[in-house]
């Protein structure tokens, strides 16, 4: 969680505490949703607006390194039939 005094604290301060986020459980789970939610939305994009090769290195990331995100078990997902990124495939 963000302190209420983020904006006060030394930069040296803030990268020690994203740092220290980031190798957390909780950051990795941060991460996970986004890149999920990230897939998701680019999916629905218009075809001719897709970069095919941003999705494809999300989905890689998504998959191995950041796979802690469950789209199954949270009531955040807002794309059709509670897909999981893994499941949903561009239009060819």
């Amino acid at each position: 969680m963000r302190p209420s005094n983020w904006t006060q604290l030394p930069r040296r301060e803030q990268l020690r505490q994203a740092t220290d986020l980031f190798a957390s459980h909780s950051g990795k789970l941060v991460i996970s949703e986004a890149l999920y939610l990230a897939i998701q939305l680019l999916h629905s994009a218009p075809k001719t607006a897709r970069d095919v090769s941003d999705i494809q290195d999300m989905e890689i990331l998504y998959e191995t390194i950041f796979d802690q995100f469950d789209p199954s078990k949270n009531d955040l997902n807002p794309f059709p039939m509670n897909q999981s990124a893994r499941e949903t495939k561009p239009e060819s």
